[in-house]
């Protein structure tokens, strides 16, 4: 009787490798696909766009935004795969303020066109690795 439960303690050790050096194969596989982080400077009409949120996003639904800065700098969250995206810029968040106090003025004066997905022309290309674009709005 205590053979059948060394055997089986033998047996279990060895269906538990076999299980983790699956999941290590599993995992080391998912990987696979190359990504590229994305970052740059947005202008408009030759200047930084300095308030605003960046938005990518293809034809698949692969999507990623990041706020601009004082300087028209960006980096996207997370990483995209390899790809032509859609480039379009919404209106900066409004800070939550306090129950009471008058909204704050936004001077976000950029094309309608241009904060729509569905009709901005800008287009931008998305290769592995890192990259780094200007996105120069003209009017």
């Amino acid at each position: 009787m205590n053979r059948n439960l060394v055997v089986r303690a033998k047996l279990a050790s060895w269906l538990n490798l076999g299980l983790l050096l699956n999941v290590a194969l599993f995992l080391a596989g998912c990987g696979g696909q190359p990504a590229g982080t994305v970052g740059g400077k947005v202008t408009y009409k030759g200047s930084p766009l300095t308030s605003g949120v960046v938005n990518f996003h293809s034809e698949k639904g692969q999507a990623s935004q990041g706020n601009l800065d004082s300087a028209g700098a960006f980096k996207l969250a997370g990483d995209l795969p390899p790809g032509k995206y859609k480039v379009f810029v919404l209106p900066p968040t409004p800070k939550q303020l306090p129950p009471g106090t008058p909204p704050e003025k936004m001077d976000f004066t950029l094309a309608p066109k241009y904060q729509d997905l569905g009709q901005t022309p800008l287009t931008q290309e998305v290769k592995a690795g890192p990259n780094e674009v200007t996105i120069a709005i003209p009017d």
